[in-house]
């Protein structure tokens, strides 16, 4: 008798300086009303920030070079192919370059996301086969010299494609 009369006293002295489970009326005049000293701000943890920097380190380290891994192999295959047609190191370009993109900006699980990568070659196979097709009057003189410039359009099409494939 003498035990459960100490752990109804402890119980009570506990309930008095914590809120338990029973009691909700400290609940609910503690958060009763909203104000900006009560509401519950959610706190950024720190493998948030990490993932953060991680996807920033993803896509300066993966995806750029990977584009242009594969913007610079898909132009050099189109116009040196008479030259050197399609051997090993094309291939070995071709495959770093679309592991890096897929890696950088998709998720290696997902094998919708290897469209990104290939976005990137067709964007690219497009304007060199179009330009390659003028005639040589017409084509502007040092095309590959100057074909960095499309640079850009090849790393919009693969962020066009994951915003596509977000939205399925």
């Amino acid at each position: 008798m003498k035990k459960v009369k100490i752990d109804q006293r402890i119980e009570n002295a506990f309930n008095a300086f914590f809120e338990t489970e029973n009691d909700k009326t400290l609940a609910a005049m503690t958060y009763g009303s909203e104000t900006a000293l009560v509401r519950d701000t959610p706190i950024e943890t720190f493998s948030q920030k990490a993932d953060k920097v991680f996807d920033v380190f993803k896509k300066a380290f993966l995806f750029l070079p990977g584009t242009f891994v594969l913007f610079e192999a898909t132009l050099t295959s189109v116009y040196f192919y008479n030259d050197f047609g399609m051997n090993l190191w094309f291939m070995f370009w071709f495959a770093s370059g679309i592991f890096m993109v897929w890696a950088g900006l998709g998720d290696l699980k997902n094998k919708k996301h290897l469209l990104m990568p290939l976005s990137t070659i067709s964007i690219t196979l497009i304007f060199s086969f179009l330009l390659s097709f003028l005639p040589e009057s017409l084509q502007p003189a040092g095309f590959f010299e100057y074909s960095i410039y499309l640079f850009p359009l090849a790393l919009i099409a693969p962020i066009l494609v994951k915003n596509y494939l977000k939205e399925e």
